[in-house]
Parts: C-alpha cells; structure tokens; sequence
C-alpha cells in the first residue's frame, strides 16, 4: 500500500491492518512531539518549524476527498476516527502525556476539518497554550479563541464527543440510544404479547417493534460493540423478553457481518424477537417452573412453535415479512433441539440457522430456575462443538468471530490473582483485550474498576498481565451488565 493509500485508509477508518495501525501511531507521536515542544519554545522558533511542517504536509494526506480526521481518547486509549489505537513502548508514554494535556484542558480530543497550513497549525498552538492559568473553562477559551482567530481547519472535542461547532461525534448520544433501543424492544415485546388478543393494539405495538429494529439496524451498522454489551442484561423474571431482545440483537449482528441488506436484516430481526412467540401457549406452571421438567412438560414445550405459528396467522396480513417469521418461529429448533419434529429436509431457510445460534448462546449464558449460565467461551465452545450438526457450522464459525474468543463481559481471571470484565477487544489481538479490573488479587473490590490493556507491554518487552482462565460471574454474586455499563454512561 502506498503512502497516500495508507494515509487515506487511516482517514476513512479502515485500519484493521498493522500497516494502517502503524501510520496511525507515527502521525499521533509527531503531533504529540510537536504539542510537547511548543508548549516550552516560541512558535517560530527552529525545534517548532520542523514538525509544524511535517505536520501541515501530513493532514494534507489524511484529509484527500474531503476526509475529516479525528483523534478521540476515553478512558486513557486512543481512538483515531472511532477505532482504537493500540498503543505501547515509547509510543505509549509519549501519546499518554498527549492525553493529559488534553485532559488539563478539558478535551476529549481534536478534530482535523481538512489540509491544515503551517501558519494555521501555529494558529491553532497559539490558541492551544494560550490558556491562562486559573480558567474555570480552558475548552471554553480554546474555542473561543479558534473562532476570533477564523480557521475552520482545525477544532476541538469535549470529552464525551462534543465538539466546538455543528460538527460533533456522538459518543455518549451512541450509548444512550442503543441502552434506550434495548430497552423499547423488550417493552414493546412484552406489550405485544400480553395484549395479544387485542387486535388493534397488537397492530400499534407491532408496527413500532419494526421501527425499534430499524433503529438497531442503522445503530450497529457504524457501531456494533455497543450491543455486544446489552447481550450481557439478564432477567430471569422477565426472560421471555430480554432474552427476545437478545437474540434479535445477536440476529441482526451476525446478518451484519454476513452482509445482509437492511430490508432483509428487518426480517430478520423482527422474526428473532418474536422467536419464542408459541411459549405464551404453554401453561403456566410449566413457563415458570423451577425444577427439570417431567415428560409432559417436555412434550408440551415442543409444540410451542405450533403454537407460535397459530398466533402468527391471526395477523391475516400475509406478506413477506410475516412468512419470514412463520418460518423462523416453526423451524429454528427443528436441527438443534429436536422439535416440532425430529427431523426435516435439508435446507431449513438462513434465518432460521441464524436465530437457532443466537437463541441457543443466549440461552446458554443465561442463569434459569433449572440450571446454572454458562460463561461465554463456554457456549461458543458447546456450539463449535455441535457445529454441523445441531447447528450450521459456517454461521457458527462467523457468530465465533463476531463474538471474539473471550466476548465481551467475560468475568476472567488473571494469572495476577485479579478478577476482570473483558472490556473492548481489537480484533488484530483477540486473546489480549481491554480488562476491567473489578477485585484485586487479595478479593477486594475496586471502586469503579479499573481499565488495563492486556496488550501492552512492559519496560522488558514482557506483558505484566495475561489471561488465566474464565470465571462464572454469577457464582461469585457479580452482576456483569452493572459493572460494564457504569464507566459506559459515566
């Protein structure tokens, strides 16, 4: 790849690849090289000219076609247009004092609009270390002074993604839709089953279901991570309903990444919401029993697809949409558990393949009257092990990828003694992802956590830290979704 390829690749988001990840660490060292030197040397002096022009030449790559190019940190990483940098030896110590100018500042990052000249980067310092000292608001006076000073080349972010101007990145606003999505799709599946029989309703609640799913949809189509931590809420007095939610977000991630349209991807989850409609057929005491079930119970539990399907034709509005979940609400647990029939002809439709992977990890990793939850390597473990078999094996090896060899939430043990959340995972290093460090080594619980990078090396070249093995949180009385989303919303 080219210089000005890569560069381009860098301003678009595209840096999976070492090589992208590289260029990226190098533009960030020289912008904090020259932030660093111009805080103690005149502007125009020969130590400042020499990066300001390396800098200059450097955005005129980054930001070819109209490219903006933005540098975000949170939580003490690196994100350069939304994806996270990788960051470790002299690189990381010089990017983290970058960082705590920053946040001296009040700035969650900068924004670079387009091609920065010379003489606006000097602009830009000026306006940068000119703060005086004691300013209740620096972000304030930094912006203030951008706009007197009339560049638009060149602005600033807050911390949690706001930024000087109309042009903003929504961080935070991201985080609140997707917990406020989750939360309309599990109301609005609860609503829609109590009030079944009510014709009229039923149509309202179902008509906004549709319109909470295409929200989800155009949410994880530019942030996908978000919802790999709502998977981790669980309910066991409302399991019906979040555990709908759940597969319908796992659905639709899996559709993603196997590159189904947004149409498509609508059917999709619409039919995995409603998955399990049949079970409000079942009795009573068999939907909230606690012990194992008898063989009655059983025989009662596989006719809940019949069920479903029988609900689902009420509906007399016979389009593509309501086949798509008659056919997933009867099929998607012919292959992995067996019922309505033990067997089928080949071919069962892709939705049905896809909700079965879903519905049965979400299943797993969800504590119930009769049985423990397992953690999550553990249920993709069961399902790779029943690949081709009770479930499709090509979608379980893209759910596997999706979810990471340790997905997100996994309580961890570390060869310290340390208990940890499994935070972000970069895909470029799965088995060394961003921890949560929740109890010390001695048990003692850690007020608010604490973020480390299993990926990142020591003075040595060693890594301090390393995966010892998974734990299961519930044993232990810990509440993943709490622990996770508490710095998420902070």
């Amino acid at each position: 790849m080219s210089e000005t390829q890569t560069s381009t690749a860098i301003a678009s988001g595209q840096q999976e690849g070492g090589e992208s990840q590289e260029e990226a660490r190098k533009f960030l060292m020289a912008l904090a090289q020259l932030v660093s030197v111009s805080r103690f040397h005149q502007l125009d002096n020969e130590a400042v000219r020499a990066p300001l022009a390396l800098i200059s030449e450097w955005t005129g790559r980054l930001c070819t076609g109209g490219e903006k190019f933005t540098i975000f940190t949170g939580d003490g990483q690196v994100f350069v247009n939304s994806k996270r940098l990788r960051l470790s030896g002299g690189a990381y110590k010089m990017i983290q004092g970058f960082i705590q100018v920053l946040g001296q500042r009040k700035l969650g990052g900068i924004e670079i609009r387009g091609p920065v000249s010379v003489e606006c980067m000097r602009s830009f310092l000026a306006c940068f270390n000119g703060v005086p000292r004691g300013t209740e608001d620096p972000a304030g006076f930094i912006e203030k002074s951008i706009a007197e000073s009339g560049f638009g080349e060149l602005g600033i972010l807050r911390p949690g993604g706001q930024g000087g101007g109309k042009d903003r990145i929504h961080v935070a606003d991201d985080i609140e839709l997707a917990a406020l999505l989750y939360a309309k799709a599990v109301v609005l599946l609860r609503e829609t089953v109590r009030n079944w029989e009510n014709e009229e309703t039923r149509n309202y609640l179902g008509a906004r279901a549709t319109r909470v799913i295409q929200g989800i949809i155009a949410l994880a189509e530019r942030n996908s991570g978000l919802f790999l931590w709502l998977v981790n809420v669980k309910n066991d007095g409302e399991y019906l309903y979040t555990h709908g939610a759940n597969v319908a977000l796992l659905s639709i991630l899996l559709g993603l990444r196997l590159g189904i349209d947004r149409n498509r991807l609508c059917d999709l989850g619409a039919a995995a919401l409603f998955h399990d409609l049949g079970r409000i057929g079942l009795p009573e005491e068999v939907r909230s029993k606690e012990g194992r079930f008898s063989d009655e119970d059983l025989r009662a539990m596989k006719r809940h697809p019949i069920h479903g399907v029988n609900l689902l034709l009420q509906l007399k509005r016979f389009n593509h949409s309501l086949l798509n979940r008659l056919v997933v609400v009867f099929e998607h647990n012919i292959v992995s558990n067996g019922y309505p029939r033990s067997s089928w002809p080949r071919g069962l439709h892709i939705y049905s393949r896809i909700v079965a992977i879903a519905d049965a990890y979400d299943a797993m990793t969800t504590r119930r009257p009769f049985r423990p939850a397992r953690t999550p390597d553990e249920a993709l473990r069961e399902l790779r092990e029943n690949a081709g078999n009770r479930y499709d094996g090509d979608l379980v090896a893209v759910f596997a990828n999706v979810m990471g060899i340790y997905p997100l939430g996994t309580l961890v043990r570390l060869d310290t003694g340390e208990l940890a959340l499994v935070y972000h995972v970069d895909p470029a290093a799965p088995r060394r992802p961003l921890v949560k460090v929740i109890r010390a080594a001695d048990g003692s619980a850690i007020p608010g956590g604490k973020i480390i990078d299993l990926g990142e090396c020591d003075g040595s070249g060693a890594w301090p830290r390393s995966i010892a093995g998974t734990v299961d949180a519930v044993s232990l009385g810990i509440k993943v979704s709490s622990y996770l989303w508490e710095s998420k919303t902070a």
